[in-house]
């Protein structure tokens, strides 16, 4: 214990393993909520119920707020609601959580967390305030990195936090996705590809490995692992072809399917197919939607090497300065 926690006061230490709710059933259902919310995909509804269940229980219990809200803010990016009621109903969780307990890094991680979806950098200060409160929140560390860093291009940073991140939780699914993820961005494409690996081993049936790593393909202009990849995500995905414009358009058209069935899919995720497939005017018109969407994941996507051929396009240019981002 006092490995993990050696950046922490000992008033710090004492809180970290001092209960968070007298409620069991409570503190149970939280429990379930984590669980589900670190599987992530179509668990993330169940994750949101059991937290609801949780303040239910023990409308006090700060925790569970936080994970409310760290629930809403991943929502978007497997369907589940769209952005504006996730950032609606996050921050009305985050602010109960820091409200009920100021001093959870869980509660300042969760904040950060729904507003660096919609702006990158103004979430730094509550990352900043959780990791204070617990330098060994390796779920704030890599939300950092993700959702803050990352978007703004600062690459090196980024990775030194997800490597402290996954030193402290190695065998998250998700966290090993965007550290491979992170690296594609840097173009760092050999590094990226073994963690995209290192990720599909711990979790061999979690969609993101493929889904990203269908783009590090693509980019890389390896096309046939590219729809190797994609049918992993997709297996009902159909392709017209064996080109690299034959795969962007079975992407683009994999994610509509989804999003016509849902109500929701991250039009970044569309415009990305396009821009797999070259076809310039869609890859915008998508990335205006995503823009006019408030989508979430668009911070991230921007940053991946499938959207490099746009960037010398004025359009790309205003919407970056429209978001806030550095080209």
């Amino acid at each position: 214990m006092k490995r993990l926690q050696g950046g922490a006061s000992e008033a710090q230490q004492q809180k970290m393993v001092t209960p968070a709710t007298t409620n069991s059933a409570a503190y149970q259902l939280y429990l379930k909520g984590r669980y589900f919310w670190s599987l992530r995909g179509d668990n993330i509804p169940r994750s949101i119920e059991y937290f609801q269940q949780a303040v239910a229980a023990d409308p006090n219990f700060a925790l569970a707020y936080a994970g409310l809200a760290d629930a809403y803010a991943v929502a978007p990016g497997y369907g589940s609601i769209t952005p504006r009621q996730a950032m609606r109903d996050g921050e009305m969780a985050a602010h109960k959580a820091i409200a009920l307990d100021p001093s959870s890094s869980e509660a300042h991680a969760a904040m950060a967390n729904v507003v660096s979806n919609i702006k990158p950098g103004e979430g730094a200060p509550e990352y900043l305030r959780a990791l204070q409160l617990n330098p060994n929140n390796a779920a704030a560390r890599y939300l950092y990195a993700f959702t803050c860093l990352m978007p703004q291009k600062r690459f090196d940073e980024a990775l030194q936090e997800f490597r402290t991140a996954l030193a402290l939780d190695p065998l998250s699914p998700i966290m090993n996705v965007n550290y491979a993820a992170t690296l594609m961005a840097a173009h760092r494409y050999p590094e990226s590809l073994a963690q995209f690996q290192r990720a599909a081993e711990i979790a061999p049936s979690f969609g993101p490995v493929y889904l990203k790593s269908t783009l590090l393909y693509a980019a890389w202009d390896k096309v046939d692992e590219g729809f190797r990849a994609w049918k992993q995500f997709d297996p009902k995905a159909v392709n017209n072809g064996t080109s690299r414009k034959a795969l962007g358009e079975m992407m683009a058209a994999s994610i509509l399917a989804r999003r016509q069935a849902s109500g929701y899919w991250p039009a970044s995720y569309i415009a990305s197919g396009y821009a797999v497939a070259g076809d310039r005017e869609r890859t915008f018109e998508w990335l205006n939607a995503a823009v006019a969407e408030q989508d979430f994941q668009l911070g991230e996507f921007i940053r991946y090497p499938v959207f490099d051929d746009i960037r010398s396009d004025p359009r790309y240019t205003a919407m970056m300065q429209r978001l806030g981002l550095p080209q």
